[in-house]
């Protein structure tokens, strides 16, 4: 398992996609996150904050298209893969993308050269590309920011309260 240091990665069969909407983790899982990247990745309340955190450096959009190359590669339907290509380019590849993502020009020419007829792997390059900038510059923000540091905040029962909830100061 890839995850193997993670935090209650013995459970991880595959990583679910799906950001959480649970307001609550506990100690061990915020506090595996600093051991590796994959560790945020691998769990779903782990990208939720650090969604949250991309977002207040106007990044988001590096987290949404890897997201979206993880479900374009799980697709099956020829079909779908072609629709779902098409809208990850529109959205984050090209040029003309408000939520365009740093990609060098070599990985941006061979996905433009491949969208005739895509497959589900057409953006590993660029997602590839897209990971390294977050693990090599977002992920250390991210561990020294108050928002990852605030999780240290117990609530009532002893698990962590969701920093965006508790920014809202939403109770659960």
């Amino acid at each position: 398992q890839q995850w193997s240091h993670c935090w209650d990665c013995k459970r991880v069969t595959s990583l679910s996609l799906t950001l959480s909407s649970s307001p609550r983790l506990t100690l061990e899982e915020a506090s595996s996150w600093k051991h590796s990247f994959d560790c945020v990745l691998a769990s779903p309340a782990g990208r939720s904050i650090f969604v949250e955190f991309l977002r207040t450096e106007h990044s988001d959009e590096n987290m949404a298209f890897w997201l979206a190359c993880e479900e374009l590669k799980r697709e099956q339907s020829q079909e779908q893969v072609c629709e779902k290509a098409k809208m990850i380019y529109l959205d984050y590849i090209s040029i003309l993308s408000p939520k365009e993502v740093s990609i060098d020009a070599t990985v941006r020419e061979s996905i433009n050269s491949s969208l005739a007829r895509p497959s589900a792997h057409i953006f590993n390059e660029a997602q590839a590309q897209v990971y390294a900038l977050m693990h090599r510059d977002s992920y250390p923000r991210f561990l020294a920011s108050p928002l990852y540091r605030s999780l240290d905040t117990h609530n009532s029962n002893g698990s962590y309260m969701h920093p965006e909830k508790r920014l809202r100061g939403i109770l659960c």
